[in-house]
């Protein structure tokens, strides 16, 4: 019993050993990466997509994501294998055999027996690696950075998608704007044509205004009917990227496509250029894969030099047959198992020059990301500026072409202007609202552009 005591105490004490040399992941962080999906309704006609909507519907149906996920689920797993490094291996034989013993002495044939031989056999082994140089903390280590290198690419994936998510949005948003546009266009060009056929019948107006005027609406309900089918087409890809079928009719909140406020300040680019370089998830990730590699060299180095072990054993047997061989007994041994490597054929040389080649890789790696992200942050920043700075441009240049309609459409009823002048004000008020239109999506774009660029949509 004292030594079934003394296996328990081993495992307790190599337990507590292992909490105080262990990293303290806290692996629970990583392992929420489930969104709360929203569940697919039946009546899809009745969702309205706001902008939390498509990004919430496409992070929970992108294959891309949730492999991501998945890929960072197993190297957890894969931390608790390393993990268990520290735990000692304790192992239960069993055995039991019968057989038949035949015995014959040829000189004293009295003494010849017959009889049934039963064996069995119950051992415990135990073994625990106690001191390895660093190993075992190297090895954890180097499974905790992979973990969150797999972690933040999981982040940088998300985002992506986040992004395109957005970027189809908002490119639903202006087409939608751009359709309602188009129907505001033929009712002015039905008006003017309306104006005109009057005239030409009440014998004020020329047949070359009025043919003018019809065909300028014709124009118009060719823009009209091209909206609509780009508007449409567009929203199919945006159901497809949320994982609804192609063909689901749905309305979108077009709230965000309304004049944005943006007279707010914003960081300085050195600023922001500072907050990349720590909270971008691409960035975040390769400098754990840089410590990795850093504790893979350790990895190597200490692989190559003793390891010390504790290990145990109890054993309990007996035999039973004739009364002349019946024996039992119980056997319990503790001692210390070394391993040294000796010579592996120049094995560890090769090893660690691949592991110092894969960090000088890691290295040159993270100085590219950097650089991209820099660039890309010094790009977002300035197209954002000077989208926030084309908003007040384009709209007066809105208003202006508003009031220069409306003068030119009073001067024609009044009958001091032509036909021409107010067809040119109509493209005119058109090509105004479209600009403003698609400034306020480019605006919407660069902005999200500029978050996706510092890491920080969230």
């Amino acid at each position: 019993m004292y030594k079934i005591i003394y296996i328990l105490f081993l495992f307790m004490f190599s337990k507590v050993y292992a909490e105080g040399v262990s990293m303290s992941l806290d692996s629970r962080k990583y392992e929420n990466f489930n969104y709360d999906c929203p569940k697919k309704t039946d009546n899809i006609s009745t969702l309205v997509v706001d902008l939390n909507v498509v990004i919430n519907y496409s992070l929970c149906n992108n294959s891309d994501v949730y492999e991501a996920w998945s890929v960072a689920k197993k190297q957890i797993e894969q931390v608790g294998v390393v993990n268990s490094g520290y735990m000692p291996k304790i192992n239960l034989t069993g055995e039991y055999n019968v057989g038949a013993v035949k015995y014959k002495a040829y000189e004293t044939p009295q003494s010849n027996y017959n009889s049934k031989s039963i064996y069995s056999n119950i051992n415990i082994d135990a073994q625990w690696l106690f001191y390895d140089f660093g190993l075992k903390k190297n090895s954890v280590n180097h499974a905790k950075f992979l973990l969150i290198a797999l972690s933040e690419s999981q982040n940088a994936i998300v985002q992506e998608t986040f992004l395109e998510a957005t970027t189809l949005y908002f490119e639903v948003l202006r087409l939608q704007g751009e359709f309602t546009l188009s129907q505001e266009v033929e009712k002015l060009a039905q008006q003017s044509y309306s104006i005109a056929e009057k005239k030409y019948h009440a014998g004020i107006g020329l047949l070359s205004e009025m043919l003018q005027a019809k065909t300028n609406l014709a124009k118009a309900s060719s823009e009209k009917i091209k909206s609509e089918g780009s508007l449409l087409a567009i929203k199919g890809e945006l159901a497809a990227y949320m994982g609804l079928e192609v063909n689901s009719s749905f309305e979108i909140n077009a709230r965000s496509m309304s004049n944005p406020e943006y007279e707010k300040a914003i960081s300085s680019v050195d600023d922001l250029l500072k907050q990349a370089n720590k909270i971008h998830p691409e960035l975040v990730s390769i400098k754990a894969e840089v410590l990795a590699a850093k504790e893979n060299i350790q990895i190597v180095k200490k692989g190559n030099l003793p390891k010390l072990s504790l290990t145990s054993s109890l054993q309990v047997y007996k035999k039973q047959g004739n009364s002349s061989i019946d024996m039992g007994g119980d056997e319990a041994m503790v001692g210390i198992k070394i391993e040294t490597p000796i010579f592996s054929w120049f094995e560890y040389k090769h090893k660690l020059k691949i592991a110092q080649l894969d960090l000088d890789i890691k290295n040159s790696k993270l100085k590219k990301i950097n650089r991209e992200i820099n660039v890309k942050v010094w790009k977002s920043y300035h197209n954002f500026l000077t989208e926030t700075k084309n908003l007040n441009a384009v709209e007066e240049l809105k208003n202006n072409a508003l009031k220069f309609y409306e003068i030119s459409l009073e001067r024609y009823k009044s009958g001091i202007g032509s036909m021409l002048d107010l067809v040119d004000a109509q493209k005119t008020l058109a090509d105004a609202e479209q600009q403003k239109n698609a400034t306020i999506f480019r605006w919407n774009i660069e902005r999200v552009k500029l978050l996706a660029s510092i890491g920080m949509l969230k």
